[in-house]
């Protein structure tokens, strides 16, 4: 066994014919979305360059296109960040749901001394942890001091990611509306120690802005769906 884990590929279910047929075979693709009718968006990291730049510790995830009528999965576009994940907006923008941290500079627009010293940092500093802020750590994620899920809005045609909530927000959930101008967000702020309680929020996509829809009453909200654009149900 070279490495623990799991296989995983994506496989295309025809719900006229009853058949089904698998879509890629590196093991290792999961998470997937709808482009259109024709094609899926997916994450991988499949060249060994950018395996190599994120064992040395560099943010990247890399998205791919594939025609599920036939042909090889294209590079579609790579985002400097962990990208947990992406909803399409329509056009060239897309949702995506980031890991945050303000420790971790961005490495996309810094020079090449720069982006040496900081990965050298990183490489010095994997062994261990400063924790910071309660709680530290979360299954699947691994250490969570100072990190939070934050969106941000990718334009596919400028290459430009631009954040949507702040820096001290933790999302735990979104959803978008009909028309995907709108997304409801549940989440808390806080720095030190996250409290038991979380709020709404609603993003106005186009303008990007975001609101907080609650009052400061304790409640505790696991998730929110649109009814439609004037009405949300919680619980």
């Amino acid at each position: 066994m070279d490495e623990n884990g799991y296989t995983s590929n994506l496989w295309v279910y025809d719900l006229q014919k009853k058949s089904s047929y698998q879509l890629t075979g590196l093991g290792k693709e999961r998470s997937f979305n709808w482009l259109n009718g024709d094609e899926i968006l997916f994450a991988a990291t499949r060249n060994p360059k950018d395996q190599e730049r994120q064992k040395k510790g560099e943010d990247l995830t890399i998205f791919y296109s594939i025609d599920i009528r036939g042909g090889e999965a294209l590079e579609a576009f790579r985002v400097p960040m962990q990208v947990q994940a992406l909803e399409p907006l329509g056009g060239s923008e897309f949702l995506l749901t980031c890991t945050y941290n303000p420790q971790r500079q961005n490495l996309s627009s810094v020079s090449e001394e720069t982006k040496a010293a900081e990965l050298k940092r990183r490489e010095e500093e994997k062994d261990y942890e400063v924790l910071e802020e309660i709680p530290y750590w979360s299954n699947g994620k691994g250490f969570t001091s100072k990190s939070r899920s934050r969106l941000y809005i990718y334009n596919r045609d400028d290459n430009t990611l631009e954040p949507l909530t702040g820096e001290v927000l933790q999302v735990t959930s979104v959803e978008l509306n009909c028309d995907k101008t709108q997304a409801v967000i549940v989440g808390a702020e806080y720095t030190g120690m996250m409290p038991i309680t979380n709020s709404l929020y609603i993003a106005d996509l186009p303008a990007k802005t975001v609101r907080k829809l609650t009052p400061d009453e304790e409640f505790s909200y696991s998730s929110a769906h649109f009814v439609d654009d004037q009405k949300i149900i919680c619980r």
